[in-house]
């Protein structure tokens, strides 16, 4: 068996190597308290994979794509939103 199966089996995220519900956020466990200005407003929980709306909001990647399916609005702000709009942070939010 493969170490990255090895994992998925034991509940680790293929994605973030975190071990969090198969559908669930990525949980971390940080020895410092993460600036609010890395936190998603939709997962509660630091970045991952950033992405920029339009109207000037970021967002974890998987987080926007999975609330633009429902609803075509920003979360915040409520403006028209599509996926499209959307743009990958600057390298400064991804790290």
């Amino acid at each position: 068996m493969s170490l990255s199966r090895a994992r998925l089996d034991a509940g680790v995220c293929a994605t973030c190597g975190q071990l969090h519900e198969t559908n669930g956020t990525h949980l971390y466990d940080y020895h410092q308290q993460v600036d609010e200005d890395l936190m998603c407003l939709i997962c509660l929980q630091p970045l991952v994979g950033p992405v920029d709306t339009t109207c000037g909001h970021t967002f974890c990647g998987r987080c926007i794509h999975n609330y633009l399916a429902l609803q075509q609005r920003c979360p915040i702000d409520r403006n028209a939103l599509t996926i499209a709009q959307c743009q990958p942070s600057s390298i400064l939010v991804r790290r």
